[in-house]
């Protein structure tokens, strides 16, 4: 459940609501909802590719898992950071007349090109979610892991999608305020979870480099 939590703490759904508002503010509340079911169909695609293809280009280019693990927390602390420290700008979409809760799935498969960059990537699927999902991918063993590890994956998109589907009553009843709080509160998450994969990788470099040195030294093969 910590892979939920970290990866939760990345998309952090509440943080994208102003972009989310301010790349679809030129569109009917209509087509808004359907380009959010969209989006967030297009976050997972995209959440999956992330898992099968992260570990593969590890492997082509030789990078072990705990050098990664310091770079993806390195990566992760300034999102954090930004995520604690910056600004949160909530556009006004005004109050426009609305024909009840329905979509509009074929204008919003036209639009996503739109707002896919940079909403979907890099503000959702970013470097940061990324790497999450990849170092986290470690702990899945077997098909049943794979499967639950998957599972959490599309209940984190779910959430994203309905959290951008009712943005804007959201924006109204948190307010600026509220939404940057929230926004603050995770930032902090993010930057303990990337301290953590920090702590992580070291411990897992160091202790092979000392297993390393203490095999050639028994070996012989280091010089005195």
């Amino acid at each position: 459940m910590t892979f939920f939590f970290a990866l939760m703490a990345m998309l952090n759904p509440l943080n994208k609501i102003p972009v989310f508002l301010a790349e679809t503010k030129q569109f009917s509340p209509k087509l808004r909802r359907g380009l959010a079911v969209t989006l967030s169909v297009a976050v997972f695609v995209m959440l999956v590719i992330s898992y099968f293809a992260g570990r593969f280009i590890l492997q082509i280019f030789s990078i072990s898992l705990p050098a990664f693990q310091i770079a993806g927390g390195l990566v992760i602390i300034v999102y954090g950071l930004r995520m604690t420290l910056e600004k949160t700008v909530i556009p006004d979409v005004g109050d426009e007349e609305d024909d009840g809760f329905s979509y509009d799935f074929d204008e919003a498969g036209r639009h996503l090109g739109e707002i896919i960059v940079p909403l979907g990537v890099p503000l959702i699927v970013g470097p940061g979610t990324m790497t999450t999902v990849i170092l986290y991918s470690d702990i899945v063993t077997d098909f049943g892991g794979l499967i639950f590890f998957h599972l959490l994956m599309l209940v984190g998109t779910v959430i994203t999608g309905v959290v951008l589907l009712f943005s804007d009553p959201i924006r109204q009843r948190l307010g600026k305020n509220g939404l940057e709080i929230m926004t603050r509160i995770m930032g902090l998450l993010l930057i303990a979870i990337a301290i953590q994969f920090i702590l992580d990788g070291t411990g897992a470099a160091a202790s092979t480099w000392l297993s390393a040195g203490l095999s050639s030294i028994l070996n012989g093969t280091v010089p005195a």
